[in-house]
């Protein structure tokens, strides 16, 4: 009796957190696209704390642009980490679009390949792009140009234009 009455008492406690997450980033991101980013700032801080990637997505752009807050480059790179780490492949790209932008304060790294690895194959085509990208370049990975032409194919055929311009310019160089 004791087991279940435990059992049933962990199920609603857990269904209150997850709730109370949820409500957090939903509170930040009416705030947020309101431009009330005080108010965003403060839920998006605590959905981001309590593990909700979305919540650290959406304040990665506030620190990134300066919405509401002092414009910090690596706050923003480290809230799309943790993002990115929370299985939120939006992070993962966004690190790396601020790379390409000339605003990032790190350097590619094979972790980096890693990621871009992991959202290619969940789906997301900036993934895949951001793979080709580091793969043609050999930047903190070997050059290979067939793999690039490979991931620039599948970004394309996942509707990124990009992809498709890349993977064409590859293809008429007889690559």
């Amino acid at each position: 009796m004791k087991k279940i009455l435990f059992m049933m008492l962990l199920f609603i406690s857990s269904t209150l957190l997850a709730d109370s997450i949820t409500d957090n980033f939903e509170d930040g991101r009416k705030a947020y696209f309101d431009r009330e980013y005080k108010k965003a700032t403060k839920y998006l801080q605590i959905s981001c704390h309590k593990g909700d990637p979305r919540g650290c997505l959406l304040l990665g752009f506030m620190y990134r642009d300066g919405e509401g807050v002092r414009r910090d480059s690596y706050r923003a790179e480290e809230l799309f980490q943790k993002a990115c780490n929370g299985g939120y492949t939006e992070g993962c790209v966004n690190l790396e679009v601020m790379q390409n932008d000339g605003r990032s304060t790190r350097y590619h790294s094979i972790k980096d390949a890693q990621q871009y690895q992991r959202a290619c194959d969940a789906g997301d085509a900036d993934g895949c792009l951001l793979l080709a990208f580091m793969c043609e370049g050999g930047t903190a990975v070997k050059q290979d140009w067939r793999k690039a032409k490979e991931l620039y194919g599948k970004a394309c055929d996942m509707g990124l234009e990009a992809g498709c311009e890349r993977y064409n310019e590859l293809k008429h160089r007889g690559l």
